[in-house]
């Protein structure tokens, strides 16, 4: 058995103590003050300790904070004369502005950061975010504007987050700011995860639900076409009000060809 530092200590002390008389009493003192043997048991070796923040060892790296990026008037014309005084997100639903839900949602998903991305009447926005319960410290989700003029659509916001890789360097949700949901967008978020692992390829992943055909959404409905074999999506297009039942497919898409950029999005069918 390996004899601690307190031992070999208490040791010595012990042969030059003994020509005192009071020895006994003096090391019985001494030994109460040392480490001990106990304590060097409950010592863990080098090897299983922490890491440090000197000695050259690395700090364990941190879990990635969720994060989330919220489009808050990127459908604002169709809201139009609403929305020109009033921004997209803060329109009512219930008695409480839309962009409400959509934090709702995330911070139900787990999602810890979020940032809105705006351009119109973004002050609205900001002093709404500000009086909301969201900007309190105990409200478990930080809330980030980003404003910009130059931001007219999707593709222009997702450019914008890729110049941002410091701000956002992680997968993240991107939803709009009129999102009432309840799907669990953590476990959407996981399944990519683990799937990207095995094909680099895949840059996204869709969350789909089917409506009727004569739902009130048809006018800028889109058909989302999937090959069965991964269920991938290899294109969307926008039907422009035509029924479903007689939009046409090419057939190279119904052969299941990638997208021409070569990249894949993956469509996740919630139940």
């Amino acid at each position: 058995m390996l004899r601690g530092a307190g031992d070999q200590h208490a040791g010595s002390r012990g042969r030059h103590a003994s020509r005192d008389p009071g020895w006994p009493r003096n090391a019985r003192r001494h030994r109460r003050r040392g480490p001990g043997p106990a304590a060097a048991r409950r010592t863990a070796p080098p090897d299983r300790m922490g890491p440090k923040k000197d000695g050259g060892n690395k700090l364990e790296a941190a879990e990635p904070v969720l994060q989330a990026v919220v489009l808050a008037d990127i459908s604002s014309d169709r809201f139009k004369p609403l929305t020109l005084e009033k921004p997209h997100c803060l329109l009512p639903l219930v008695n409480l502005p839309l962009i409400e839900y959509t934090l709702e949602f995330l911070a139900i998903c787990g999602v810890e950061e979020v940032f809105v991305f705006c351009s119109h009447l973004a002050e609205k926005i900001r002093e709404y975010i500000r009086q909301s319960r969201w900007s309190k410290l105990h409200a478990g989700l930080k809330v980030e504007l980003i404003v910009s003029q130059e931001v007219l659509s999707v593709g222009d916001v997702l450019r914008d987050i890729d110049r941002r890789k410091q701000l956002i360097p992680e997968d993240f949700i991107l939803v709009g700011g009129d999102v009432v949901s309840n799907l669990k967008a953590d476990r959407i978020v996981d399944d990519f995860k683990e799937k990207r692992k095995a094909d680099k390829n895949i840059i996204m992943s869709m969350a789909l639900k089917e409506a009727s055909h004569d739902h009130r959404t048809s006018a800028w409905r889109i058909i989302t076409v999937c090959n069965q074999s991964g269920n991938q999506c290899v294109r969307s297009p926008r039907t422009n009000g035509v029924p479903p039942t007689e939009a046409q497919v090419h057939g190279r898409l119904r052969r299941g060809a990638p997208h021409r950029t070569g990249a894949h999005s993956r469509a996740q069918r919630p139940d």
